[in-house]
């Protein structure tokens, strides 16, 4: 599938997926998710936004937002709607293995690790699988700061920050203990507090041992 022309593509989601995919991942009726005609393209606004189901189904993004999730958006100034759904799965692993060592993700944490490139018309970290015509139109309240979309065009001008302006501790800690992105299992999530939903939010101290032996568990 083409990387450009966001305006020609049309979603594949079936009439009756998007009341699986909102009842599944508990999204709010108030956020109005709906699912437009078949020759209904993908055409946001400040209003409307869309919404890539592998975001959800594949990469444990979960509603509500996480404030890093939000805090990293208007850091690059890119909707929801332009980030590829493979690219959430690098920033929920990010922010697992934050949480796995008591620290907190932050954006110029994040920037240590991860640069944002463009490709096509979205942005993301890596190259996958087709994503792009698997999403349903909801309200555009589900972030507080709707953005406009951004032109890929144009030079993405982050440096690194110094190692200083961050978490030294939990850099090290993350430089030390590396691990692969991959579909975190949601009793994962729900220990590292990721999981709104869950009721139950443990706090877990992990040493390099144990956190290879949960993050293998993650993939069960």
């Amino acid at each position: 599938m083409s990387r450009k022309d966001r305006s020609i593509i049309y979603s594949v989601v079936a009439r009756e997926d998007p009341q699986v995919f909102v009842s599944t991942y508990h999204i709010p009726s108030d956020l109005s998710p709906c699912l437009l005609g078949p020759s209904d393209p993908e055409i946001c606004s400040l209003e409307r936004m869309v919404i890539y189901t592998p975001s959800f189904s594949l990469c444990r993004v979960c509603y509500p937002i996480s404030s890093f999730k939000r805090d990293y958006l208007k850091h690059y100034g890119v909707p929801f709607s332009q980030v590829q759904p493979l690219a959430f799965l690098r920033i929920v692993h990010f922010e697992l293995t934050s949480v796995a060592f008591v620290g907190a993700p932050s954006v110029p944490l994040f920037l240590c690790f991860y640069r944002l490139r463009a490709d096509g018309d979205w942005f993301t970290f890596e190259k996958r699988k087709d994503w792009k015509n698997k999403f349903i139109f909801i309200c555009s309240v589900m972030l507080p700061e709707p953005l406009r979309s951004r032109d890929p065009s144009t030079t993405i001008q982050v440096e690194a920050p110094l190692v200083s302006t961050a978490n030294d501790p939990l850099w090290k800690l993350l430089c030390e203990n590396r691990t692969c992105a991959f579909n975190f299992y949601k009793g994962i999530l729900a220990m590292g507090g990721l999981n709104p939903l869950s009721l139950c939010h443990p706090k877990v101290i992990l040493d390099r041992a144990s956190i290879s032996m949960v993050l293998i568990a993650g993939r069960c």
